[in-house]
């Protein structure tokens, strides 16, 4: 069994990989310990501590993205513009957002059933496949496929040719 300690460094880069920044990756890692230590009890039932924080620190993040994502809502409703905020950059991110719509909803449910299971709601390959009743590797390759599928919708791979050359 690993201690607190033992999995901070490991913690960190997964909160890298979530933020972008290194600020922002220690808040959250900061985030976590402190939840993780207002619930000592909880700590020593966790056969996996690593796993257990990613999961706590994901949760964490993903709440924080929907309060912004609330705050902005609300707050550009009620302002009518966002002050400071560049309008081209908006609208094309807006833009991007509705393309990746349509790519989702566009997406044989199968594909965006096994994309939304990995990708959104964050289960583990293993656990979303025993929640489809398919074997790893089936969702493998829907995940795969979907977003390869979503990749090439909104522009960010190239189309394959029809013909296959």
């Amino acid at each position: 069994m690993h201690s607190l300690l033992d999995v901070l460094p490991g913690l960190r880069r997964f909160a890298k990989s979530l933020t972008g920044s290194m600020a922002e990756a220690d808040d959250l890692v900061q985030m976590a310990v402190e939840r993780a230590l207002r619930q000592p009890q909880a700590l020593g039932g966790v056969a996996n501590l690593g796993s257990w924080m990613r999961c706590v620190m994901r949760n964490g993040w993903l709440d924080n993205r929907k309060s912004a994502w609330h705050r902005y809502r609300v707050s550009e409703e009620s302002s009518g513009d966002v002050i400071g905020e560049d309008g081209e950059s908006i609208v094309a991110v807006r833009s991007q957002l509705r393309a990746v719509q349509a790519a989702m909803a566009a997406l044989a449910p199968e594909l965006r059933e096994a994309l939304v299971l990995v990708a959104v709601e964050g289960l583990s390959y293993r656990d979303a496949a025993e929640r489809l009743g398919i074997p790893v590797a089936c969702l493998n390759s829907r995940v795969a496929r979907a977003r390869a599928t979503l990749a090439e919708e909104v522009g960010l791979l190239p189309a394959k040719n029809p013909k296959g050359r």
